[in-house]
């Protein structure tokens, strides 16, 4: 990973990538892959109760903890690899 991120579970809790148990990185990745692909076209988007960023034309822009979906998603699959897991 370029930076250590944190990710915001749904109940607050703030932890690390690396810190996330290997089926929560996927279940997340999945989540993530959902929401970009729902979310395509739209000119802002919300996700709870915060605006998180406008955005062109691909879900995958759009933002969440201010870093765009697809540096998330290359995040969570960089801590896969490391862990020997894909």
């Amino acid at each position: 990973m370029s930076r250590l991120r944190i990710w915001t579970c749904k109940d607050g809790k703030h932890i690390a990538i690396k810190d996330m148990e290997t089926s929560h990185i996927r279940n997340t990745r999945a989540f993530l892959e959902r929401k970009a692909k729902e979310l395509k076209g739209r000119e802002i988007v919300y996700l709870g109760d915060e605006m998180f960023d406008e955005f062109e034309r691909d879900g995958y822009d759009v933002r969440v903890y201010d870093t765009p979906i697809y540096q998330w998603l290359d995040d969570f699959e960089k801590e896969l690899e490391r862990r020997g897991e894909k």
